[in-house]
């Protein structure tokens, strides 16, 4: 709201990633890429494993639910690739996928 007016509505992540205007823009600080890491999921970011590309070696493990900001916590922490597990397809996350997530936030 600004001045008693709804200037946008919408998902956290796409008001951090397309603000309608500079206030919005302002008032989320949209340009805090660590914010929009914790509104993006593992899931989302994460390469599938299947019969032709096979899960590499990995340093560790996070669940598809967690949120990119709980990765880059493992990754500063020595991590170079995760397996990530929880239901659904199996995969592998690494540093180089969160940095294609975030840009797809900003484009």
């Amino acid at each position: 709201m600004n001045a008693g007016r709804v200037v946008q509505a919408d998902s956290p992540l796409h008001v951090l990633a397309k603000p309608a205007t500079p206030y919005v823009e302002d008032l989320m600080d949209t340009k805090d890429a660590v914010r929009r890491l914790g509104l993006i999921r593992v899931r989302d970011a994460m390469r599938l494993a299947d019969d032709a590309h096979p899960i590499p070696a990995t340093q560790g493990s996070i669940g598809a639910d967690q949120t990119l900001r709980e990765a880059l916590s493992l990754f500063l922490e020595g991590a170079e690739r995760l397996s990530v597990n929880g239901a659904g397809p199996r995969g592998t996350l690494g540093f180089d996928d969160v940095r294609r997530a975030i840009a797809v936030t900003e484009a």
